[in-house]
């Protein structure tokens, strides 16, 4: 009973990420300056093989779980800032080697679905006349599935939990490209190319 209490404690406790997302934007063949964005995700893992998981592994390691995304990116247009956000659900699939019982190598597929897209601006220079301009859920101005693959490493300390360091890779649109507003396309030559995810975790199992 005290184990499975403990495995329970274990499963539903909340995970915590932080991360700097940073893409290259081009509309047409003219670069757009981006800048990096810092936001947290936060969820509920589910570690399925693991030292102290349901199956029980000192090798090697498989979780999931649900989480709170919160994706987007910072980019400027004739004198405006344009932050781009999304909060969604993500569920991520991930597995690896276990070194030496405490250190750890691996690599995934994060599942992500938006479900609230916001957009606001601001002049560049002076961070005056800020407004909302789009603030929608299951908007079509972004692509209803944003998936991502990965790669980790990190250190696990018995009794306390592992803490890791992700590079993830997105390989589809933010903007939705084929999105139409009064016959017009305002996404469909704005080019989202190395959209990339620097994470650092904390996850209270594995």
């Amino acid at each position: 009973m005290k184990k499975f209490i403990f495995l329970l404690l274990i499963f539903c406790t909340f995970s915590a990420y932080s991360q700097i997302q940073i893409v290259k934007v081009t509309r047409g063949e003219d670069a757009i300056r981006s800048l990096p964005r810092i936001s947290i995700d936060l969820g509920i893992p589910v570690n399925i093989m693991g030292p102290y998981s349901i199956i029980q592994n000192t090798a090697a390691y498989i979780e999931s779980g649900l989480f709170m995304s919160n994706n987007g990116y910072i980019f400027e247009e004739d004198g405006l800032r344009y932050v781009h956000r999304t909060f969604g659900v993500n569920v991520p699939v991930r597995g690896g080697k276990i070194i030496k019982e405490k250190y750890y190598l691996g690599a995934g597929h994060n599942f992500n679905f938006p479900i609230h897209y916001k957009l606001r601006s601001y002049d560049a220079g002076t961070r005056k006349n800020k407004q909302v301009v789009h603030s929608e859920f299951l908007s079509k101005r972004v692509s209803k599935f944003y998936p991502s693959m990965e790669l980790s490493a990190g250190v696990m300390l018995h009794g306390i939990g592992r803490f890791s360091g992700r590079f993830q890779m997105y390989y589809m649109s933010f903007l939705n490209p084929a999105y139409t507003d009064n016959g017009a396309s305002p996404y469909a030559d704005l080019l989202f190319e190395r959209q990339l995810r620097f994470v650092i975790s904390y996850n209270p199992g594995l």
